[in-house]
């Protein structure tokens, strides 16, 4: 059921890119 254009899906895996890499900041 997960429809998603190219863009979105490409925003979608940049931000929790970067809330991966805040978190692992954070965390160290």
């Amino acid at each position: 059921q997960v429809t998603c254009t190219k863009v979105h899906c490409y925003r979608l895996n940049l931000y929790s890119h970067i809330v991966k890499t805040k978190k692992h900041y954070y965390s160290g």
